[in-house]
């Protein structure tokens, strides 16, 4: 019998339609959950689902052609709009601390995610501390209180998409991030007013680049998804 690749973009399953999704990072299952009864699109309880662009993102964090071997140890990240928290828990897999945030509507989700994860992968490995990763409340725009600002790396993935939350989300990261510090998203062209993020960024400080495209997943490499990465000027 053949052995067939595994692919991401299984043609014979219906991922929308899965309670349970599984993946393989750094040789450990990672499992996030799926709120398949919720009504959801765009504009709401987008974060009781999995987006492509947190898969993506997530394989991008992973790849040693980006980020050596060791890279992510001690580094102090937060994600903003975590959703089923993926890639937060792919960062704190590769070593990171992290902070997963997200709206109050959403949190009980990312929580449920987390824990459901984070006991099974710190057993028997020294280098996982459960204390390292923290879920939290955060609405874009506010203060970041309890928070240790600035953070290493700031990472999101489709959380640009809703032209009247840009200037919110431009202000949490004008108050989340230093001189120093790298914020990563992932994004997805959907033409509903949301590429005025962009020119935002430069007027705001920021300068921004497109990480390249050898870099995603093969199953992406075609896609409309880009990983952008963003430094203050």
């Amino acid at each position: 019998m053949a052995v067939v690749p595994w692919t991401y973009n299984n043609p014979r399953v219906d991922q929308r339609t899965m309670a349970t999704r599984g993946f393989i990072f750094q040789g450990q299952l990672v499992e996030v959950a799926q709120d398949i009864d919720a009504e959801i699109d765009v504009t709401r309880n987008t974060g009781l689902k999995l987006w492509d662009g947190a898969y993506i993102l997530s394989r991008v964090l992973e790849n040693t052609r980006v980020f050596p071997p060791k890279f992510w140890n001690g580094r102090r990240c937060i994600e903003l709009g975590s959703g089923c928290g993926l890639v937060g828990m792919v960062a704190w897999l590769l070593g990171a601390e992290v902070v997963l945030t997200d709206l109050p509507s959403t949190l009980d989700h990312t929580t449920a995610c987390v824990q459901s994860n984070i006991e099974r992968l710190a057993r028997g490995n020294q280098d996982l501390r459960v204390e390292h990763v923290k879920v939290r409340n955060y609405i874009w725009g506010g203060k970041p209180d309890g928070f240790v600002c600035p953070f290493d790396f700031v990472l999101g993935s489709d959380i640009v998409y809703n032209p009247e939350t840009i200037s919110s989300l431009m202000k949490s990261l004008e108050l989340l991030c230093g001189p120093d510090t790298v914020t990563l998203i992932s994004y997805k062209p959907r033409g509903l007013g949301e590429e005025t993020f962009f020119p935002q960024l430069t007027q705001r400080g920021f300068n921004f680049e497109e990480i390249s495209r050898d870099y995603h997943p093969s199953d992406f490499k075609d896609s409309d998804y880009k990983i952008i990465r963003i430094v203050k000027r």
